[in-house]
C-alpha cells in the first residue's frame, strides 16, 4: 500500500514538473482537489508562493461572479454579495471555516457573530467601492490575505499542521521566499491603488504580528485557525482600504 502511495505522489511530480506544489496549493486552499492521493507534508514548503499566488484566480474568480450577476440585471449590492459568497465557495470555505473554529475558542457562542460580522464586513466595504476598481480590490485582498497567513509562519515558529487538512500553513517557509512573495503582492498593490495599496499591506502586518502574539500566548503557537483569522482580518483591511481609496459615492457627511 505504502509503495502505491509513493509512486501515485511521484507520478504526479512526474507529470506537472515544477508545477506540481501549485497542485499542492490548489489541493489545500480552493475546491479544486488536484494532486495525489499521497500525503504531502513535504511539499507544503514549496507550495508557498503559490499559496499566495493563487489569490489573484479566486479574487477574478469573485469578480467573474460579480459582473456575470450585474449582467443579469442584477444591483451593485447583489453582485457584491455574489463575489464574497464566490469568494468562500472557491477557496473552499478554508478562510471562513478556520475563522468561525478560532473565533468559537475564544468567544464561544458569540463565534457566529464574529463569522457573519467577518463576511458582512468583506460585502459593505465590496458595495461600497467604485465598481471600476473590483477587480483590482478583490484580486490584492485574495493576495494580501493568504500572504498575511504566510508571513505569519515566518514571523514565529513553523506551524506543521495536518498537511491533508485544507488550511494555509506551508510549515518552514524560507526569508528569500518571504522576500519576494512580498515583493510580488506589494507591486501589485502599488499599482492598483498606489502608495496607500502599501499602507494596506503595512497594516495587514502588522495584524498579522499582533494576532500571532496573542495565538502565541494563549495557545502556544498559532494554528491553522489563527492563520485562518489572519487572512479574514487581512482580506477585510485591504476591502474597507479600497472603499476609502476609490469610493463608489461622495462620503456621507451627518
Amino acid at each position: 500500500m505504502y509503495s502505491r502511495v509513493v509512486r501515485d505522489r511521484d507520478e504526479w511530480m512526474r507529470r506537472l514538473g515544477p508545477l506540481y506544489p501549485a497542485s499542492v496549493a490548489l489541493r489545500r486552499t480552493t475546491v479544486m482537489r488536484v494532486g495525489p492521493n499521497a500525503p504531502i507534508g513535504e511539499d507544503l514548503a514549496r507550495s508557498a508562493p503559490w499559496v499566495v499566488g493563487l489569490g489573484a484566480i479566486t479574487g477574478f474568480a469573485g469578480y467573474a461572479t460579480a459582473w456575470v450577476v450585474a449582467r443579469w440585471g442584477a444591483s451593485p449590492l447583489l453582485a457584491a454579495a455574489a463575489a464574497v459568497a464566490a469568494l468562500a465557495i472557491v477557496g473552499g470555505a478554508v478562510m471562513e471555516s478556520g475563522f468561525a473554529r478560532w473565533a468559537e475558542r475564544r468567544a464561544g457562542r458569540a463565534a457566529v457573530i464574529a463569522s457573519v460580522t467577518s463576511m458582512v464586513v468583506r460585502f459593505a466595504a465590496l458595495a461600497s467601492i467604485a465598481p471600476g476598481r473590483w477587480l483590482a480590490a478583490l484580486v490584492v485582498a485574495e493576495l494580501a490575505a493568504r500572504w498575511s497567513a504566510v508571513l505569519l509562519q515566518r514571523l514565529g515558529d513553523p506551524i506543521f499542521d495536518d498537511a491533508e487538512r485544507p488550511g494555509y500553513s506551508v510549515g518552514e517557509v524560507s526569508w528569500g521566499v518571504i522576500g519576494a512573495v512580498t515583493a510580488a503582492v506589494a507591486i501589485a498593490a502599488a499599482w492598483a491603488f498606489g502608495w496607500r495599496g502599501i499602507a494596506a499591506l503595512v497594516a495587514c502586518g502588522a495584524c498579522a504580528f499582533a494576532l500571532g502574539l496573542e495565538a502565541q500566548r494563549r495557545d502556544g503557537q498559532p494554528g491553522s485557525d489563527a492563520l485562518a483569522a489572519v487572512a479574514a482580518l487581512a482580506g477585510a483591511i485591504v476591502l474597507v482600504a479600497a472603499a476609502l481609496i476609490a469610493p463608489a459615492w461622495p462620503a456621507w457627511t451627518p
